[in-house]
């Protein structure tokens, strides 16, 4: 009996532990090729998937291959389809995952910011007033596909109303930068990781000029999926030395015409918080908008 039992089991390993092998290496083969979405050049996208595709092919010996997209939208579609194993996504652009039943998040990367341009002498908040003349606002929005267009829609959204101030423009980073440089653009609105290199580029290159989202609390309030954009709209910036003194301060558009700012006196020390008051087209946006970018 013993001796039976013995055969049986020396019988059942010799046919379990081939199928065992075969089982584990079927679940722990990889595949030959892999595809990753990469965004566009500029973004924090590229970066990280370059990045991430380097190491799996030292690591792994799997071979990556690249494919440039428009941003979040493009990215889980092609994911879902089938049509790239990886990509990274805006996580307020994807508002129900339960339409992409083939996809599969892994984990939060990074935070995004929204940072505001204005391009170079545009002389007003776009957020907040109109163009002198009554022309529409032109807005870059980011690419169609992309999350930066989805957060912009949502901006605009909240600041216009029922207004028709902004022109919306479906814009790539080199499109943008390009009309930001010729004045056909007059506001982009750029979500990415903060230090992204693009943001840099249009202000050190293009000469724009970062502006704060005003009532921003209300803004988040109204779109809570913003919310997990936990940094947007600020800039890491050094510690504040010396005061800031306006004195005789004029400024004016042009070389003809009133005075917006007209002999204007004004000093600010560090930590302090200042309200600036006025009737509308009095000169605070102006005012402000030398602060932070002063004419010479």
């Amino acid at each position: 009996m013993k001796r039976a039992a013995k055969i049986i089991c020396i019988f059942s390993l010799i046919i379990l532990i081939p199928l065992g092998v075969q089982k584990l290496i079927q679940y722990q083969q990889l595949p030959d090729t892999i595809t990753i979405a990469t965004g566009r050049e500029g973004g924090r996208y590229l970066e990280i998937a370059k990045a991430l595709g380097g190491r799996i092919e030292q690591d792994y010996g799997v071979k990556v291959k690249y494919v440039e997209s428009a941003g979040s939208i493009e990215n889980i579609r092609s994911v879902n389809s089938g049509e790239v194993q990886f990509a990274l996504f805006q996580s307020n652009a994807i508002k129900n995952l339960t339409k992409y039943p083939d996809v599969r998040t892994v984990a939060n990367v990074f935070p995004e910011v929204m940072i505001p341009h204005v391009r170079k002498g545009l002389g007003f908040d776009p957020f907040l007033e109109g163009a002198v003349d009554g022309k529409l606002i032109n807005v870059s929005m980011g690419e169609k596909d992309s999350g930066n267009a989805v957060t912009s829609h949502a901006i605009l959204e909240f600041y216009e109303g029922a207004q028709t101030r902004m022109k919306p423009h479906y814009l790539s980073y080199e499109q943008t930068k390009q009309r930001m440089k010729d004045g056909s653009i007059d506001l982009a609105l750029i979500t990415t990781e903060k230090n992204a290199s693009i943001q840099q580029e249009m202000t050190t290159k293009e000469g724009t000029t970062i502006i704060g989202l005003p009532l921003v609390e209300s803004l988040l309030d109204q779109n809570p999926e913003l919310s997990s954009q936990d940094e947007m709209a600020q800039i890491s910036m050094p510690p504040i030395k010396g005061d800031i003194r306006f004195e005789g301060a004029r400024f004016r558009f042009g070389k003809k015409g009133p005075y917006q700012v007209d002999r204007v006196d004004l000093s600010i020390t560090p930590s302090s918080f200042v309200g600036i008051v006025g009737q509308s087209g009095s000169g605070k946006s102006t005012l402000v908008n030398e602060l932070l970018h002063p004419a010479l």
